[in-house]
């Protein structure tokens, strides 16, 4: 059931970045991004120190949550800041691209037009912001699949479909999880609309 819902797909306006990147730097991002995910602890689900009336001995396990949010925070902070990703080998900066529109999306990727076309395997480090508190940023790695040229209000573009080759397990649910309340939202909206 669960892999199922990853399919589930809606149509909604988000914020993404994305950059191409070679099949080296795939391979160097693959395990950062599987392995860490962009949502953060909540904050109820720690114990505060000497709660369950522990002695200062094990001050050291206390304090191990705290520090991973503190780094996961300063990480999302960096992640805002930095709008862009260095080339160690080259010693160049590869800039993403900002792009804000109508995206259809699932847990297991996305479709959206553009001006340009990607080719079938390009890989691309793909950012997705969702607008919900805290705004987090969903890193993922992505593999072009296939592009259609479409017509829409007299502009031509390409649908491109994006897999998301790589994701963090956590992300995915936070993803599938946003795309529910948001098919939900979008049910009251209509029984609204047509009950007047």
């Amino acid at each position: 059931m669960k892999e199922k819902r990853q399919f589930f797909r809606i149509k909604d306006h988000l914020e993404i970045e994305f950059r191409e990147i070679d099949k080296e730097e795939f391979a160097e991002l693959e395990h950062e991004i599987k392995y860490r995910p962009s949502q953060v602890f909540e904050a109820n689900s720690i114990k505060l120190p000497y709660e369950d009336d522990r002695t200062g001995a094990d001050d050291k396990e206390t304090l191990i949550p705290y520090l991973r949010i503190i780094d996961r925070k300063l990480s999302a902070i960096l992640d805002l800041l930095s709008r862009t990703s260095h080339d160690l080998r080259m010693g160049q900066a590869k800039l993403f691209t900002a792009w804000y529109g109508e995206i259809e999306i699932s847990g297991a990727g996305l479709s959206l037009v553009m001006p340009t076309p990607f080719a079938a395997g390009t890989l691309l480090h793909l950012k997705v912001m969702l607008p919900i508190f805290p705004y987090p940023t969903i890193h993922t790695l992505c593999e072009a699949l296939r592009h259609q040229e479409t017509s829409a209000n007299d502009m031509t573009g390409w649908k491109n479909a994006l897999k998301f080759r790589t994701i963090n397990d956590l992300d995915r649910d936070l993803l599938v999880s946003y795309i529910f309340d948001k098919e939900r939202e979008q049910i009251r909206l209509r029984k609204a609309l047509d009950h007047g």
